[in-house]
Order: C-alpha cells, then sequence, then structure tokens
C-alpha cells in the first residue's frame, strides 16, 4: 500500500515537472537591452543585449552582435545584473509581519528537532519573496 502511494506520488512530481518544462519552452524568447550590462566576466558591456529562451540565457553581447528574433518580448533597462543569491534566508519561513505567530524558523520547543522540514513550513506566497526580487535577489538558500 505504501509503495504503491509512493510510486503515484512520484509519478505525479514527474508529469508536474514535465508539464512546467514545457511551459517554459513555449514561452517566447526574452530580449533585454541595457544599457550597461554587468556580466561580471570582464568590463561591463554598454548598449547591450541579454538574450533569453527555453529558460536559459542563449546570447549576451552588443546591441548590434546579439539578433532578437520576431516575436521576442522585449524589455529595456538601463542596468543588468545578474541575479543575486540570498545565501543566508527566512524568506518564506518568516512572514513580512515579523510577529511571533509568523516565524516559522523559531521553533525551539525541543533542542533537537529531526522530524521538522523546512518545506512543510515554506509558504511560497510570502510577500516578503516579492519585495527581495525587486532588489535583484533571484535565489534563496
Amino acid at each position: 500500500m505504501m509503495a504503491s502511494t509512493l510510486c503515484q506520488l512520484a509519478a505525479l512530481a514527474l508529469c508536474g515537472a514535465l508539464l512546467a518544462r514545457d511551459r517554459l519552452a513555449a514561452a517566447p524568447p526574452l530580449a533585454i537591452l541595457g544599457g550597461t550590462i554587468h556580466t561580471m566576466n570582464g568590463p561591463p558591456l554598454c548598449d547591450g543585449v541579454v538574450l533569453l529562451a527555453d529558460g536559459k540565457v542563449q546570447a549576451v553581447g552588443p546591441a548590434g552582435v546579439v539578433a532578437i528574433p520576431v516575436g521576442a518580448t522585449v524589455l529595456k533597462a538601463a542596468v543588468v545584473t545578474p541575479g543575486l543569491i540570498d545565501a543566508h534566508c527566512v524568506i518564506g519561513l518568516s512572514g513580512h509581519l515579523n510577529q511571533k505567530q509568523d516565524q516559522d524558523q523559531l521553533d525551539t520547543s525541543t533542542a533537537m528537532q529531526p522530524e521538522l522540514r523546512a518545506i512543510d513550513a515554506y509558504n511560497p506566497q510570502e510577500r516578503l519573496i516579492e519585495w527581495v526580487r525587486g532588489f535583484g535577489v533571484t535565489t534563496l538558500h
């Protein structure tokens, strides 16, 4: 019974991953035109393009060199940087109100709690996630 349930859950997770991949692949290419592009590899590019397709960076370079496909979504920005990684973060576990009932990372009922998992308390709808995304944070760890 337990093995059957686990197999069904695994199949469901696989279907979800495949559907998400197909949705990413179906999105039109995205071209970001930047006045200054910081690539973290060499000096900044002035008047450049970052081209994304299928959820991945396809090209980065001067506007005259990178061809923008027909039908691509074009965004303009004064400055373009790689996404920032917040390597010590409790966003999604702690709420934006900073009140005791909204702080799932602070459970101190016992010294050792191997049964607790962050995924059980994580709130993907937390308003703080969108707020830090506005500052360029693309990865929370």
